[in-house]
């Protein structure tokens, strides 16, 4: 049989070998476009926007990207003839295909952009205690289940009608169902909504407590000239801690005092952000800086995941040239200082809570900030990570030089404060997010030491209760106590309840 011979449709064993080909290659077009998609445009999109979390991305992506295998289908189909019934079925297959695939990339898209609307849209009540939080949840649920069903009837019904349309004869005004089926679930959403709305009355979604502290220990906040900028850079690194979370623009989040001057003298702040009808929380810590110098700019201590000084300059800097021009001259002189210890501003230091490259970015501030700043400069919206009120502020990582000047100055009367410290902070044992918020990441090996102490310590305890033939154990907060005052050098010397002289000696 000759290779190019005519089929009884038309069609040459070439047309078949080329169909087959530009099948077979749309396939493979498809994943090479995802992949790619996957490494580019859904990691740069992960990284600047919240409204999608990254698996709903790449299932987008994927979504997407067999759009080509349809379309390579339709083209290979249509460069071949058969029968006119077998030709129907051909034609009306990559249109159900891509309805179908557009009606899933639909239904991924709407449920997070109706929880985007519907929290942006109540979010204009008060009142946002336990009640609304779960009020406002059940809502959100309700509108998501809405719009599954309305995307699960739409794949049954609109290929339906495709197909019903196309092989038989249906009357076209049956394509009025699938928008009043959709105007019908939106006017329910709208519904749910205004119910809940009526509910409650205007409120703010961002604010500072002080009247309403976070924990017991909280303490009465005292007089600060410098506060409201103190709040301004809290709330700075609110903004962090929500992107960090990939919360909403809109979502409730507010800044709490825990506890004011016990200990450098700094301030402790709890973080709240509300996402999915929950709240998130973590801490950090703000205090001045402690030298006392003839500069005019406001420096303040912070500790958030590793140790920052942020100094704020005197007179306001709003371009953003003129920014990175200072922190390449500071950048300078730190090359010409080599042999010094110091430290030195840049845009990396606060850059690297938004987006991480490697390691390296941690490791060396020279390599990691010549990647930050190429990105800074790409992408204009990160400058507001290094605004604080109407300037841009220079930060500095202090984590090497953790023990220069201001901590050393704040170290007076220093056995005294360690033991309240101590004392106070006895529940972080054992707790390491606790542990991590309050003194920052690079102190997590003292965590771990403490740990294994406390360990030994439980295990010896363990075996002198077996040669008291004490039978009743003391409770956790007991050993907690008997611990805690061992460490700071101390010795139980309280005869307590159920435990003899001899047992508190040998404890």
């Amino acid at each position: 049989m000759d290779f190019l011979e005519i089929s009884k449709h038309g069609n040459s064993a070439e047309d078949y070998l080329i169909s087959m080909v530009i099948l077979v290659v749309s396939v493979f077009a498809s994943r090479w476009a995802y992949s790619i998609l996957r490494e580019t445009v859904c990691e740069w999109v992960f990284g600047l926007q919240n409204a999608l979390d990254k698996e709903s991305l790449y299932r987008l992506a994927n979504l997407t990207t067999y759009l080509i295998a349809v379309a390579g289908f339709f083209y290979a189909q249509n460069r071949l003839s058969f029968s006119e019934e077998v030709s129907t079925w051909l034609d009306v297959t990559p249109l159900v295909l891509g309805q179908i695939i557009f009606l899933l990339i639909l239904a991924n898209v709407l449920g997070p952009v109706a929880e985007v609307v519907s929290i942006r849209t109540m979010k204009e009540v008060e009142r946002r205690g336990q009640k609304y939080l779960q009020a406002q949840k059940q809502a959100i649920e309700r509108i998501k289940k809405l719009i599954r069903g309305l995307t699960g009837v739409l794949l049954l019904l609109i290929p339906a009608l495709t197909i019903a349309t196309s092989v038989t004869f249906v009357p076209i005004v049956i394509w009025v169902a699938p928008p009043i089926f959709a105007l019908i679930a939106l006017l329910l959403c709208f519904r749910i909504i205004l119910v809940m709305k009526r509910q409650f009355t205007r409120s703010e979604t961002v604010k500072v407590s002080h009247e309403t502290p976070a924990a017991p220990e909280a303490s009465v906040i005292v007089e600060d000239s410098d506060l409201e900028l103190k709040e301004s850079i809290v709330k700075f690194f609110l903004d962090i801690y929500k992107h960090r979370l990939r919360a909403l623009t809109g979502d409730p989040a507010e800044i709490r005092l825990v506890d004011a001057q016990s200990f450098a003298p700094n301030y402790i702040y709890e973080l709240r952000v509300m996402k999915g009808g929950d709240w998130h929380t973590r801490r950090m810590t703000i205090g001045p800086r402690g030298e006392e110098t003839g500069s005019r700019s406001k420096c303040f201590y912070v500790i958030y995941d590793y140790h920052i000084v942020i100094k704020i300059p005197p007179d306001p800097i709003n371009d953003l040239n003129k920014y990175t021009e200072i922190l390449k001259k500071e950048r300078g002189i730190v090359k010409q200082l080599s042999m010094k210890e110091c430290i030195v501003p840049g845009a990396s230091v606060v850059l690297k809570l938004i987006q991480r490259f490697s390691r390296r970015a941690d490791l060396a501030l020279e390599g990691g900030e010549d990647d930050y700043m190429k990105l800074l400069n790409i992408f204009s919206e990160l400058q507001k990570y290094l605004r604080i009120g109407d300037t841009f502020a220079f930060f500095m990582d202090l984590s090497k030089y953790y023990f220069l000047g201001h901590i050393i100055q704040s170290l007076h009367d220093i056995e005294k404060r360690v033991h309240e410290e101590i004392h106070r902070q006895s529940e972080l044992v054992g707790d390491f997010l606790k542990f991590e918020d309050r003194y920052g990441r690079e102190d997590i090996p003292f965590f771990l030491e403490i740990e294994k102490l406390y360990t030994k310590y439980e295990l010896g305890l363990k075996k002198l209760l077996q040669q008291f033939n004490i039978v009743s154990s003391p409770s956790r907060d007991q050993i907690k106590r008997w611990f805690f005052v061992h460490l700071v050098g101390e010795r139980v010397t309280e005869v307590e309840k159920d435990f003899d002289t001899q047992f508190i000696v040998e404890l």
